[in-house]
């Protein structure tokens, strides 16, 4: 069953009451991951969930970032779209010691975006990264926070 934009989409954001501890939380968790010697495949979809926590606790269906078309079009499919790519922000997470859990959580918010515009995102040079991707796209992105 697809996610479908509604009027509510067209709303500010409003951060939910403790959204930074959680935030934190997932910072925490996050280096607590990646000083674990376990194998590798485990340890890369342990931070793949983690990263999704972000997205769930920023809003989830409903976060800071959304298209405009998502805005403007009720009923149309949307999802969620790392603004930086999750791949890239797991692979620096094990790659990167300087490349900070705070960083990688701040990269991790999702914009939704209409399935035609997810579709177009991954059409787009896989250098480009972040709110770069967006405008290379033709996707016009609006900060909803209040």
């Amino acid at each position: 069953m697809p996610f479908l934009s509604t009027t509510r989409h067209a709303l500010p954001y409003v951060p939910t009451g403790g959204q930074d501890r959680v935030l934190l939380d997932i910072s925490r968790l996050i280096d607590s991951i990646r000083a674990l010697e376990i194998y590798a495949p485990t340890k890369r979809r342990m931070l793949v969930h983690a990263l999704w926590e972000v997205a769930v606790t920023t809003g989830n269906f409903y976060p800071r970032f959304r298209s405009q078309s998502v805005t403007r079009q009720v009923g149309a499919p949307i999802q969620r779209d790392h603004i930086f790519q999750k791949n890239r922000i797991i692979r620096r997470l094990l790659e990167d010691p300087q490349y900070s859990s705070q960083e990688a959580v701040q990269n991790a918010q999702c914009c939704v975006v209409t399935r035609e515009e997810h579709d177009a995102l991954h059409r787009v040079d896989p250098l480009i990264d972040g709110f770069e991707r967006y405008e290379a796209a033709n996707i016009v992105y609006l900060d909803m926070l209040q």
